[in-house]
């Protein structure tokens, strides 16, 4: 099977090579890559344009005028439009992937009921350092497999999604069944609404035994500001309600019912959580990167903004740390290694 890889990207100059090179290293060779660039204004289209005069297999796409995260959709249905894989795998230009990402995962697809492959993400500091491993299947398994269809939603229903699109693979049949990546205008992402629609496509394949990619976290990635990621959740959860109303009839046939004051209760409670755990991320990834100043600024407010006694408390933990310089997420990282949480 042909794997169509699409590449969204956007002044990742320090990135993209990593990116390109992870995909030309394939111990699985039957790919094409299709490289999108958003009108950057650094050295990435001229990298991606080097190593496009020398691999055929590589497309490239340069927008005139930048797109932006809300029209996403518009950049992967572009490239899925010109693919011409049976599976359809996500790359964006600061991520990459391990060599032998492909050749494991294309077997997932053996199976004719199986839409979509994902598993086991790295996350990565600008460096590759690794800040933390996601490869929680093994809790509710069949839900995560999507066994049987529509199951997958009772986890979409808590605002989550799987795994980090760089370990994802899509039939390519069945994406463009479902009219391709689907576009919410309030959402910067697809990966969500997409993957709600395809939960009533065929089931999932987890890959737990092996690394499937590296999602590459850096500044420009994380300084999203608090009201937009807010947005986000709230984004998330609009998305599911819209979801069940427009799916109503197929989930009714397949035995899939959601109490909607539940759902929306649930909601709210999540969403206020993520807005007390924020201020706690950010200064976390902040002293990942050594921006001590910006982590004493993010401690601060959520010593200062949470009603959570325990998030004050690791908000003030955090300040003192950044304020002394001291790299206190290191001796944790690697403990939860060692127990295997």
């Amino acid at each position: 099977m042909k794997v169509s890889i699409i590449t969204p990207t956007y002044n990742h100059e320090k990135f993209i090579k990593d990116c390109i090179e992870s995909v030309l290293a394939q111990t699985y060779q039957n790919w094409e890559m299709i490289i999108v660039d958003d009108a950057s204004s650094d050295r990435t289209p001229e990298i991606i344009k080097n190593y496009a005069e020398k691999e055929k297999r590589i497309k490239f796409i340069r927008h005139k005028e930048n797109y932006g995260p809300y029209k996403l959709a518009d950049t992967y249905n572009e490239a899925l439009d010109i693919s011409q894989g049976e599976l359809i795998a996500i790359l964006e230009g600061d991520d990459f992937w391990p060599k032998d990402k492909l050749k494991r995962q294309v077997k997932t697809f053996s199976d004719p009921n199986v839409v979509m492959s994902y598993g086991k993400a790295i996350e990565v500091g600008p460096r590759g350092r690794i800040i933390k491993i996601w490869d929680n299947f093994r809790k509710r398994n069949k839900e995560m497999r999507n066994d049987p269809i529509g199951s997958f939603l009772k986890i979409a229903s808590e605002l989550k999604v799987p795994s980090f699109s760089v370990s994802v693979i899509i039939k390519a049949s069945v994406l463009k069944k479902i009219g391709g990546f689907v576009k919410k205008d309030y959402l910067p992402l697809v990966d969500y609404p997409t993957y709600l629609k395809l939960a009533l496509e065929g089931k999932f394949e987890i890959v737990n035994d092996q690394i499937l990619g590296y999602w590459r976290r850096h500044k420009n990635s994380i300084c999203i500001n608090y009201n937009k990621l807010a947005e986000i959740w709230e984004g998330f959860s609009r998305c599911f309600l819209e979801f069940l109303e427009e799916e109503k009839n197929r989930l009714k046939s397949l035995g899939i019912r959601f109490d909607l004051n539940l759902v929306k209760k649930k909601h709210q409670k999540i969403i206020k959580s993520f807005r007390e755990k924020w201020y706690l991320s950010q200064g976390k990834y902040c002293i990942y990167f050594n921006d001590w100043d910006l982590a004493k600024k993010y401690y601060l407010e959520s010593f200062r903004k949470s009603e959570n006694l325990v998030y004050r408390t690791m908000g003030l933990i955090g300040w003192c740390c950044a304020l002394l310089k001291i790299d206190i997420l290191e001796p944790f990282v690697w403990i939860k290694r060692k127990m295997g949480w």
